[in-house]
């Protein structure tokens, strides 16, 4: 038989290189928060655990990397600049530097990426080897989408021969969250989009997945501080904790045409959402 190295947790591994099956690992970022060093954890008065840092998350995406090679998408749902003193010294340009190095595929705008100012932003954009994303970003005098460089409004990652359209959204509500003037645009309804840009993609790019990464998200309950972490499948079986049927993403989900889209990758509310 062929050996393959394989991890111990319990979802689907890589197939191996005689099956006629691939099987893509999505990871999914977000609210990085410039957050190069790890912090305390208080957990409960007689825990405290490290948490976040990017030498810690490298060496997690090492070992995603060594099992499942170029099958593993990486995707970032946004904030990633704004929150420390290692980050806001350089407009987030340390940040940049690490998600170069690391390999991130593509990236979505969320709110903060704004608060350096416009020529900042720009110089992330110019500097970064993965593409950004914001198809609801429009110019609002002209009504054209805005024209950023290394800027798109979706995004195509081929892998073996599995095509993979992706749509990168920005929160509507970023006007009044950012710390930017942003009166010259305008942040367009998501469900037209969507649906057209997924049909553009499907057809003309002959995209067999479609995901939408976007900087907004949910939040789901759990009995334990660390039953969210177990790397366990869920699905309809599982028992699910309770998540906000309110919150913005179930609302587009709700919104848009059954099958239009296949997968989404989200952010902004800080929670571990793993159902």
């Amino acid at each position: 038989m062929e050996s393959v190295n394989l991890s111990s947790y319990e979802y689907p591994h890589p197939e191996p290189e005689s099956s006629p099956f691939q099987t893509i690992a999505i990871l999914g970022t977000s609210d990085m928060h410039g957050q190069i060093t790890s912090t305390d954890w208080e957990v409960n008065s007689s825990l405290t655990l490290k948490q976040g840092g990017l030498i810690l998350f490298r060496s997690y995406l090492k070992a995603m990397r060594e099992e499942w090679k170029e099958n593993l998408l990486w995707l970032d749902a946004g904030d990633q600049f704004q929150g420390t003193l290692e980050s806001n010294m350089f407009n987030g340009s340390s940040m940049t530097e690490f998600y170069n190095f690391a390999g991130l595929d593509c990236a979505v705008i969320g709110n903060h990426e704004f608060d350096f100012g416009f020529d900042a932003l720009t110089d992330r954009f110019q500097q970064s080897n993965f593409p950004y994303l914001g198809a609801n970003l429009f110019n609002r005098s002209s009504k054209q989408f805005v024209q950023f460089p290394n800027f798109f409004q979706s995004y195509v990652k081929t892998i073996h021969n599995i095509t993979i359209g992706i749509i990168g959204l920005i929160a509507n509500e970023t006007p009044t969250i950012s710390g930017a003037n942003l009166s010259n645009f305008s942040f367009e309804s998501y469900e037209p989009i969507i649906e057209s840009e997924a049909a553009f993609l499907r057809q003309s790019k002959h995209a067999s997945i479609i995901v939408l990464l976007v900087p907004f998200g949910t939040a789901c309950s759990s009995e334990t501080p660390f039953e969210i972490f177990d790397l366990k499948p869920r699905n309809s079986s599982s028992r699910q904790g309770a998540c906000s049927k309110n919150s913005e993403l179930f609302q587009v989900l709700n919104r848009i045409k059954p099958g239009v889209v296949d997968v989404w990758v989200g952010g902004h509310t800080h929670t571990m959402v793993h159902h």
